[in-house]
């Protein structure tokens, strides 16, 4: 179990920037270790006040709004970064002056005596961070979940839980501050152009994904995508245990059609994905990480075959909605990145696609190959609707940009035909016209429930 050790952060000054989750969770932690903390903060006066006072306990916590001054900063013994925050040259010339910069998992390095897996990659992220969890918990074991999804690390930890395993979906921002964190298996899926705004190159975000197993001892193992030579050609800097898992030769865990296979202590193991939700190629790349990890914690072969048929994905990955007309209609709101578009339209034959939302710098040019393949009509949307444009529009494929999503779905229905795919797979943040990727999911899925056959429109 983790046990909370007042000793490490007590008597210190920590500031914290940026009150989202991740922050407030960090002022709740440096307060029950007896720390002063201090916040700093973009939002209003009034907009801090009342989040210290849903987590600060009546404590006084001394703040700044509307933004970050260096004199506020430079107050800190340790500056918990939050992950929306990025280490810019300004955050590195603070820390140049002797102030320490953490992030969450850079504090629960030394906290946590358990089994860390940690799971990054830009697409997959969660559904192999909540099937690791469950195959474990299919073995009768505790085990929190949680970091990028769920619950934040530092709130478990200032909880009564006691568990076997810890399991966390840990993101490029979060690495970034990831300090001397130690996963016991550390996972990487894949690296596709993702948060470029934030990171600036490829060479760039991949080194923030490899700092996940920069710390690893020879007991721990990096678990990594062996069909990319981007994961694959990268020096991972610890001294964990490679394990490639992927298709063809040179893989420690194979991906077949219908299964996956592995050596585990010299003997041939085979697990079959058939009456399951992974029995597809994008199930075959998710779970086979999955598999390996729980049973490298000793679960059982047939709990976890047990776990995989028990397991349903989460909302609004590759969601099925409904069938109308012959045509099928599938939310994949989730599908924030053009790694997530592709492996989304490859499980279709012929798609009518809704793209488009916040640009995050990715190169839309990546999608033009599964465009001309499986795509026979885009419609765009939101403010990258004109760089998607841009990228894709000398195709030979049709598109048009949409005024509103609501008219994209209408146009979708009128342009599928029977035994097509519409396909939501955005490739972008969601925030130019939702709340977030969960708000434009759930808006397509009752848009598309409001939809009338066009027969019925006939009569």
């Amino acid at each position: 179990m983790a046990k909370l050790h007042p000793s490490l952060h007590s008597n210190i000054h920590m500031v914290v920037m940026g009150l989202g989750v991740s922050g407030m969770a960090a002022v709740r932690y440096g307060l029950a270790c007896g720390a002063k903390v201090s916040v700093s903060d973009v939002g209003s006066k009034i907009d801090v006040e009342n989040k210290l006072k849903s987590v600060a306990g009546g404590a006084t916590v001394q703040f700044e709004s509307d933004g970050h001054t260096d004199e506020f900063l430079l107050q800190a013994d340790i500056l918990f970064l939050s992950p929306g925050i990025s280490v810019d040259d300004r955050i590195r010339n603070i820390e140049k002056k002797g102030v320490k910069v953490v992030g969450e998992l850079a504090i629960v390095a030394d906290l946590i005596d358990v089994p860390i897996v940690a799971v990054t990659g830009t697409n997959g992220k969660t559904t192999v961070t909540s099937l690791v969890g469950e195959l474990l918990k299919a073995s009768g074991k505790k085990v929190f979940i949680g970091g990028n999804i769920g619950i934040p690390i530092l709130n478990w930890l200032l909880s009564d839980e006691d568990v076997d395993v810890v399991v966390l979906e840990v993101s490029s921002f979060q690495l970034e501050t990831a300090g001397d964190f130690r996963p016991t298996i550390g996972i990487l899926l894949n690296i596709t152009p993702d948060h470029l705004d934030r990171h600036g190159s490829m060479n760039e975000y991949r080194n923030a994904k490899l700092n996940l197993f920069a710390n690893q001892g020879k007991d721990d193992v990096a678990v990594i995508f062996g069909n990319d030579c981007f994961c694959t050609d990268a020096p991972l800097g610890g001294g964990g245990k490679k394990i490639l898992f992927g298709v063809g030769d040179g893989q420690d865990v194979v991906l077949n059609a219908g299964h996956i296979s592995f050596c585990y202590e010299d003997k041939y193991e085979k697990y079959s994905l058939s009456g399951t939700v992974f029995n597809n190629n994008i199930g075959l790349l998710n779970s086979a990480p999955a598999i390996y990890a729980a049973r490298k914690l000793h679960c059982s072969h047939e709990d976890i075959e047990k776990g995989l048929k028990d397991f349903a994905l989460d909302e609004h990955r590759l969601e099925f909605v409904r069938s109308i007309d012959g045509v099928d209609f599938y939310n994949d709101s989730k599908a924030t990145n053009t790694g997530a578009v592709i492996s989304g339209v490859q499980q279709f034959e012929s798609v009518v696609l809704i793209i488009g939302g916040r640009d995050k710098g990715d190169d839309y040019k990546l999608l033009r190959d599964v465009v001309v393949e499986r795509v026979k009509f885009f419609i765009c949307i939101g403010e990258a609707a004109p760089l998607i444009v841009e990228a894709l529009g000398d195709l030979s494929v049709p598109f048009v940009e949409a005024a509103s999503f609501h008219e994209a779905i209408q146009l979708a229905q009128q342009l599928a035909l029977s035994g097509q795919t519409v396909l939501l797979a955005p490739g972008c943040a969601s925030f130019d016209m939702f709340k977030n990727y969960q708000d434009r999911g759930n808006q397509f899925r009752d848009s598309v429930w409001a939809l009338q056959s066009k027969n019925s429109k006939k009569v």
